[in-house]
């Protein structure tokens, strides 16, 4: 289980990563890049992570998956 967090987690920020460099190339080449807040980053990769978790729905799943 804890693999598969991992997992997830090298995902999500590869993906920011890709998205933080696609997006400011140019600065990054000019020496320009400024680092993003946290309200924009969150902003600008909200598309990528999904943030909505029901702690409800997991327990369940995994009540279903490992009843012992």
């Amino acid at each position: 289980m804890k693999n598969k967090k991992l997992i997830a987690y090298y995902k999500d920020a590869k993906s920011c990563s890709k998205q933080i460099v696609q997006s400011s190339f140019d600065d990054i080449l000019r020496g320009t890049f400024r680092i993003p807040s946290q309200e924009e980053m969150e902003q600008s990769l909200k598309s990528i992570i999904d943030y909505n978790f029901d702690d409800y729905q997991v327990r369940s799943k995994i009540k279903a998956e490992r009843p012992d």
